[in-house]
């Protein structure tokens, strides 16, 4: 009797352990709806975010073959038209990639507070809401904790809606 109730135990340990891998491995925290502020929060766009299929390790450069996962990102004010197609920052430590390294960000990146996509000529971040964000020198408050900085533009807050 007490060999079957260990037999569970251990049958249920390991069904609990691959339903957190399968799942954690299918979250998509980047998905959805946003509107776009400005540092004085002025709305200055609405963009969609969607996860899209995965490169073929065949068609990138060989830095980006440790991370194949992209998303689209699609803006109101082209109507949703034109695709952005965005990318995690680079960590492959092996491979000397860290693209958190320019700005500091390391750390944080090693102790999940940080994660950034790069969408070419912006990059879009998520962090704790109602927090400071340092770059260089300076740093900034983020309520919703998501946040980016677009070339020519400078820096913008992402409020999630549905």
């Amino acid at each position: 009797m007490k060999t079957n109730q260990i037999n569970i135990l251990f049958l249920t340990i390991i069904l609990f352990g691959l339903y957190n891998t399968i799942y954690s491995q299918n979250m998509d925290t980047w998905s959805g709806n946003f509107i776009l502020k400005s540092s004085k929060s002025e709305t200055i766009d609405s963009i969609r975010i969607r996860r899209t299929s995965d490169v073929n390790k065949d068609d990138v450069a060989g830095r980006f073959e440790s991370d194949v996962s992209r998303w689209k990102i699609t803006s109101k004010n082209d109507n949703y038209q034109n695709e952005v197609i965005a990318r995690r920052f680079l960590f492959d430590i092996e491979n000397d990639e860290n693209e958190y390294e320019q700005f500091d960000w390391t750390e944080m990146y090693l102790k999940r507070e940080i994660e950034c996509l790069d969408a070419g000529h912006f990059f879009i971040c998520q962090t704790k809401p109602n927090s400071n964000v340092k770059i260089e020198n300076e740093s900034f408050f983020t309520k919703t904790g998501i946040f980016g900085i677009r070339l020519h533009y400078g820096l913008f807050e992402l409020e999630k809606y549905e």
